[in-house]
């Protein structure tokens, strides 16, 4: 029988139940420290060298000034969309559109 299995055989009126219990192996894994900064720092440095470039978190710049103004409606920007275009991405991909969001401009393709 494949470890790691309870399993239940009855055969006329007689009802057998067997557990498997866990072996040594298994369970050091729960107690196996989580990775520390070093090891995700030769992870990456691992990536790098195989030509695998990690995604950078950029968060927002300082000195980017913020824009404060409201926001225009959510209807007045679908609107400024051709209806044309709006047709073919409803049709494509059933696009619902949920919210306005100001977003940086380093998140923006130039």
């Amino acid at each position: 029988m494949p470890r790691g299995l309870a399993t239940e055989v009855v055969e006329e009126d007689v009802a057998v139940k067997v557990e498997r219990v866990v072996p040594d192996a298994l369970s050091s894994e729960a107690d196996a420290p989580w990775p520390g900064m070093a090891d995700e720092a030769s992870f990456l440095a691992d990536q790098r060298g195989q030509g695998i470039v990690p995604p950078v978190a950029t968060a927002g710049s300082e000195n980017e000034p913020t824009d404060l103004s409201p926001l225009p409606s959510l209807e007045e920007l679908v609107q400024r969309i051709p209806a044309e275009a709006r047709a073919a991405l409803d049709d494509l991909f059933r696009a619902k559109f949920s919210g306005v969001r100001r977003v940086s401009k380093k998140s923006l393709k130039t």
